[in-house]
């Protein structure tokens, strides 16, 4: 497990503009919310901060959308 308070995703489209979640676990079976991008406007890979969590086993990133097609993780 590891505490975490910040996370960086290398998008397969760094120029493309991502709508997506990330969550945490310690269990696998529940899921706390880390990041919403639901409504992200921005394009390019950035480094996204948050609350610092209590150690984390799984983290989960559910992509909602793209403006370059497919939401694919390098």
């Amino acid at each position: 497990p590891q505490a975490l308070d910040a996370i960086q995703i290398a998008w397969e489209m760094p120029a493309a503009t991502y709508k997506y979640r990330v969550e945490g676990s310690q269990d696998g079976k529940e899921y706390s919310l880390l990041i919403d991008q639901t409504a992200n406007t921005k394009a390019g890979v950035g480094k996204e901060a948050f609350a610092p969590t209590a150690p984390l086993r799984f983290i989960r990133v559910t992509g909602l959308s793209s403006t370059g097609g497919w939401c694919s993780i390098r």
